[in-house]
């Protein structure tokens, strides 16, 4: 597996210059005779009298060899940008027969076999993915002719065989071992178990794209292609249809006429029996996504070299086999299953004696209650069981590595198409929910979506997101009025503003200020609703107007007629002769407080990397650590590679690169902690400064290389000196040199031996790095790797399997610098706890924390003006020439920049005056003065609320600037579930 590159030996009419016959005809030479060497080796070694040291070093021996002489090969060839065409395959389907034998001869699956005496692990992960690599190369596309086909076919027929073999084995003798009364345990049995449980996890890594190559590449009338399918979903049917692929004619479908369903038995013999213990594989999660990628990538690469121009959508889905049927189950029954699991577990019911159901964790109270086991499921765990169980998290992550793998100057149509439809798909789906479901909304909007964003962000491909109907479901949820439902849609419009195009940016524009503006700020009495959309229009709307944009003046317009309406009303605010106005400014000290005591605060965000959570969690096994608690979390992590302890998802790869990637991560976490404490000391780590200066000074690199050759001049001193932590020990070294002639004494001495051993990274950690930090862009592989000589290149195809760089942006590339994350006001709150608690025993829904509206304003809390200048008392109402000591707020127009007085004025009308009622009798002009009175002062109040709730959204925005970008700030909160089924409220 690894890039397109894998098929760059295939370009359908490509010339290859005398340069690049001469390295194919070089390699080809190479591979013979080390093919030769190695069945002379295997042959020669007598295993049966053998010690348990000689069985390791016969283990050792090979596996390094094999390193050295096929896998370094295969991998740059995986990895090489020039375009080659192979003629003789010959030598690869030799070493394919011969890596299978050699798997075969195994006999540690064995009952009776001792473990001294097999292949070792490392050794049968090396030979797996030796086969995984062939497998893709020699794969079969449009310009190879039906003898190649047949080959192929039938050597993928053996590697099933081989693997499928063992993974019986694999299990009898686990189910035998299990049975075992574990008094009579005995260590070898122990270890045995052990041994069996590590060989499966390899074998797993590998059956999904086992089971891909199977699915196109096996005759049909095997069909194991329909077996497949059905293991996928029961209720499918077949025709006879033309396929892109021309050795394939079957279509299939769903159906529900079970006359057309697709009966096993009618097909079933030997064969199909035996594919269905390989085929029951792909019901793990894992692998079907393994399955997934390889499946799409062999149709990618083989839509490259049609003759045709085929475009891929949904009217030629039918042409590719079992698509509709894989598409539909990985988008729209994955959705499905995520969101009834995600329903399921908040509904659950906790100890109705504690009734934690109605706790929140603004109560004062909140973590004494809820410290039993039945307690609340907090909003990190609800985080981490999305980003850790969610099938539709996996997909796309899936889909995030394939376009990290394939190159997009040769697929960037067909990759866009291929997105696209999934996306289509997911959106046909998200549809059909209610705009009042908002516990799904959430997870759609606020965790699917924007995971997405996260991860295509650092690629051109991001721009397959059709915006139109993502944002039409946002607005459709700010026109329910409803406070969950308006807060989704609001949260997830700021999060994602600086990924939606300009054109889209200025329609979602208009429909909020012209559409919504009186929804969201005026009848709303949620201060959370008004608070969000000032942020999002503070933040991200206006920041983001262009000049030449027609919307430019829309904002400013809106904040400029309260302005002139609250101006306006001063003269028919005295009229009233209302001396208490305490109601209209006592927003202006909480105008950023929501439900009672919380605040939204800007804190910096700093996460884990991948690097740090795969130390963590590897580290200590025992530790329980919330991996996703957060959605800005993920904004830098693959959840599929942290779950997996930092291993390859997607295909079976040598032990030893994931021993190097644990080992790195070790080494940079702890330069991490090393660097955060001589910071907070005011020094610098002198371990951080040697790794920069080796990057920096090239002259002194190439001296301190010297030096490590020197110490280090072996196949196995090199490996040994990184896969013991980088140590430099005396007693290592000793050791090391005692092996140090290993393969010179099977093998022996060679120019390649000798040229590998100088060029593979040695003890600095940088030059580890460099490995993994190689092809960091993945948009410029190619040209990045076009200048890098061959020394290089199998220093990093060595060591550094593609893969393990792939999408490498997600894990250092971090977009959120800032957070809006909750933070609670303390309060004396001791007669609401006393209510609250005497509530929740009695099974009360809602208390004095609970109540969502404004309560009315404490006398202590009146806003007097003492000591005012001159401009700050220009705002004074007045009655009889004396003060109210009122007063009333002015907007802050300085995020709108230099504007002209009076731009795009336009009138504002005041409300009915009194003289218009003539007419009516004087009992209903009291009445109606009366109500003119209320409802002015209800008017003003509003206005108020909503300019002071404006204004210190201004000073934080300037606050903020002063500082970093708009852009990258996210706002982590939650919507949670409601405490009832008879009321909607918003726990946070």
């Amino acid at each position: 597996m690894g890039s397109v590159a894998h098929n760059q030996f295939y370009e359908c009419g490509s010339k290859t210059s005398s340069q690049d016959k001469f390295s194919i005809e070089k390699y080809e030479t190479q591979l013979f005779q080390s093919l030769n060497r190695f069945i002379g080796f295997i042959n020669n070694a007598d295993k049966s009298v053998g010690s348990k040291e000689q069985n390791t070093k016969f283990c050792k021996t090979s596996s390094n060899f094999l390193r050295l002489k096929l896998l370094m090969i295969l991998r740059q060839w995986c990895d090489r940008p020039q375009k080659f065409t192979i003629e003789n395959r010959d030598v690869l389907i030799q070493w394919w027969v011969t890596l299978l034998n050699f798997l075969n001869s195994d006999t540690s699956l064995q009952m009776d076999a001792t473990l001294e005496f097999n292949l070792s692990i490392e050794l049968t992960s090396v030979c797996l993915e030796c086969v995984s690599r062939l497998m893709t190369i020699l794969i079969i596309l449009p310009v190879h002719p039906y003898r190649d086909m047949e080959i192929y076919s039938h050597h993928l027929l053996l590697t099933i065989h081989c693997i499928t073999n063992k993974l019986i084995l694999i299990s009898k003798n686990t189910k035998k071992l299990s049975r075992t009364e574990s008094n009579d345990k005995s260590s070898t049995n122990d270890k045995k178990l052990q041994h069996l449980n590590r060989y499966s996890s390899l074998l797993r890594s590998f059956i999904g794209k086992l089971n891909a190559y199977a699915f196109f590449y096996l005759p049909e009338e095997l069909h194991f292609d329909t077996i497949l399918l059905l293991t996928v979903s029961p209720q499918i049917s077949s025709s006879i249809q033309t396929c892109l692929f021309s050795w394939k004619n079957r279509h299939y479908k769903f159906t529900g006429d079970q006359e057309q369903i697709i009966r096993s038995e009618t097909f079933e013999n030997k064969d199909t029996k035996f594919f269905k213990i390989i085929v029951s594989y792909i019901k793990n999660d894992f692998i079907l996504m393994s399955f997934y990628w390889h499946y799409w990538y062999i149709i990618l690469q083989y839509i490259k070299l049609l003759d045709s121009n085929f475009e891929l959508g949904k009217s030629t889905l039918p042409c590719i086999p079992g698509s509709e049927i894989l598409l539909t189950h990985v988008t729209t029954r994955f959705l499905n299953s995520d969101l009834n699991k995600f329903t399921r577990i908040i509904k659950q019911t906790p100890n109705p004696k504690i009734a934690n159901d109605n706790l929140t964790e603004s109560h004062p109270n909140f973590r004494t209650l809820s410290g039993n086991n039945n307690a609340l499921i907090t909003s990190e765990k609800i985080n981490d069981y999305i980003f850790s169980n969610f099938k539709t998290i996996k997909l796309w992550e899936c889909l995030r590595s394939l376009s990290g793998c394939i190159s997009k100057e040769d697929h960037s149509e067909s990759l866009e198409n291929m997105l696209s439809l999934h996306e289509s798909s997911l959106i046909d789906y998200i549809s059909t929910i209610s705009a009042y479901d908002y516990v799904a909304a959430n997870v759609i909007y606020n965790k699917i979506l924007q995971f997405i964003v996260f991860q295509f962000e650092t690629l051109p491909s991001l721009r397959f997101i059709q915006w139109g109907p993502w944002y039409n479901g946002l607005l459709s949820m700010l026109r329910t009025k409803n406070i969950n439902c308006q807060t989704v849609s609001l949260l997830c419009l700021f999060n994602i503003w600086r990924h939606i195009s300009f054109e889209e940016r200025e329609e979602i524009t208009k429909r909020l200020l012209k559409d919504l503006w009186i929804s969201l700020t005026f009848d709303n009495e949620f201060p959370l609703i008004r608070i969000l959309f000032m942020k999002l229009l503070v933040f991200k709307i206006i920041p983001n107007i262009q000049d030449s944009s027609l919307i430019r003046s829309l904002p400013y317009e809106k904040i400029r007629e309260l302005d002139e309406e609250l101006s306006l009303n001063k003269e028919n605010l005295v009229l009233t002769q209302q001396y208490y106005l305490s109601d209209i400014v006592a927003h202006r000290k909480n105008a950023l407080i929501f439900n009672g005591n919380s605040h939204l605060m800007m804190v910096p965000k700093k996460p884990n990397t991948e690097d740090q959570l795969v130390y963590k969690i590897n580290h200590d096994k025992k530790l329980r650590i919330e991996k996703f608690p957060t959605v800005s979390s993920v904004a830098n992590t693959r959840p599929n590679v942290i779950l997996k302890n930092g291993k390859y998802v997607y295909d079976v790869l040598d032990e030893m690169a994931s021993k190097a990637a644990y080992l790195l991560a070790e080494k940079k976490t702890k330069l991490s902690l090393k660097k955060n404490l001589k910071t907070m000391d005011g020094s610098e780590d002198d371990q951080v400064g040697e790794d920069e200066d080796e990057d920096e000074n090239p002259e002194d690199n190439g001296a301190r290389k010297k030096k490590t050759k020197e110490r280090s001049s072996s196949l196995s001193a090199t490996f040994n000196s990184w896969l013991s932590k980088f140590s430099t020990a005396s007693e290592e070294s000793q050791k090391k040199k005692e092996r140090e002639s290993e393969l010179d004494i099977e093998f022996g001495d060679d120019e390649d031996n000798i040229y590998f051993s100088k060029d593979t990274p040695k003890r600095t950690s940088s030059n580890l790095e460099k490995i993994f930090k190689h092809g960091n862009h993945s948009g410029s592989i190619a040209s990045s790797n076009s200048s890098i000589k061959l020394n290089k290149v199998r220093e990093n195809t060595l060591i550094g399997p593609p893969e393990l760089r792939y999408s490498n942006e997600i894990k250092e590339y971090n977009g959120i610098t800032t957070i809006f994350k909750l933070v609670f006001i303390q309060t004396n709150r001791k007669i609401v706890e006393k209510i609250d608690i005497a509530n929740m025993k009695w099974g009360t829904i809602h208390g004095g924390s609970k109540y969502m509206k404004p309560l009315p304003v404490p006398k202590d809390m009146i806003v007097v003006n003492t000591g005012k200048s001159e401009n700050e008392t220009r705002n004074l109402v007045t009655v009889d020439g004396k003060d109210l000591d009122i007063e009333l707020p002015v907007p802050d127009f300085s995020i709108f920049g230099e504007r002209k007085e009076h731009e795009h004025e336009t009138p504002v009308k005041s409300g009915q005056s009194f003289e218009e009622s003539e007419g009516c009798g004087e009992e209903d002009i009291a009445v109606w003065k009366q109500n003119q009175e209320m409802r002015l002062k209800t008017r003003i109040q509003k206005i108020c609320v909503v300019i002071e709730t404006f204004n210190a959204t201004v000073r934080e925005y300037f606050d903020f600037s002063n500082r970093l970008e708009h852009e990258s700030i996210f706002i982590d909160f939650e919507v949670r579930k409601p405490s009832s089924n008879s009321s909607i409220n918003i726990k946070v």
